[in-house]
């Protein structure tokens, strides 16, 4: 089934629709224009099954502070929909941020991880650091991240 999807890079108003449906759903598509998105390092991915539109991904060169700092990057926006799910959208945008952030350098890699995603950044060598957060109103967190 993995071949059977293609990572391409999408502008950043190519991901609102799935980040609003899938990770702001009570918010709106002005909620959904993250800080970031139209600065020229940033990198916007989407996964497609022929011409539909099946995930999406965002890459920042933000520290946590939301500053732009040489080697540090911010993965944010993940999003898969419900229906695609479970067949490896997720872990194939992951990889295409991974790559790109590596191809500028990067040596520092992290985002802010749902609870529910814990395991999923786990499995590309990704460590939880410190303690788990609110963010309102999408619910708990914590900040995974790999050194390089």
């Amino acid at each position: 089934m993995k071949n059977d999807y293609v990572v391409k890079t999408i502008t950043p108003p190519e991901t609102y629709p799935i980040r609003q449906k899938v990770l702001r759903p009570t918010q709106t598509i002005e909620d959904c224009k993250y800080p970031g998105d139209l600065e020229n390092t940033s990198h916007h991915l989407g996964i497609f099954k022929n011409e539909l539109q099946a995930g999406i991904a965002s890459i920042y060169n933000q520290d946590e502070h939301g500053r732009a700092s040489p080697g540090i990057w911010r993965i944010r926006g993940m999003a898969v929909l419900p229906e695609f799910q479970s067949h490896g959208l997720g872990a194939q945008l992951l990889e295409g941020l991974l790559s790109y952030a590596k191809s500028m350098r990067a040596t520092r890699i992290w985002c802010n991880a749902r609870v529910t995603a814990q395991g999923f950044y786990t499995k590309f060598g990704m460590q939880s650091e410190g303690k788990q957060f609110n963010i309102e109103p999408i619910g708990p967190h914590y900040v995974y991240a790999i050194d390089y």
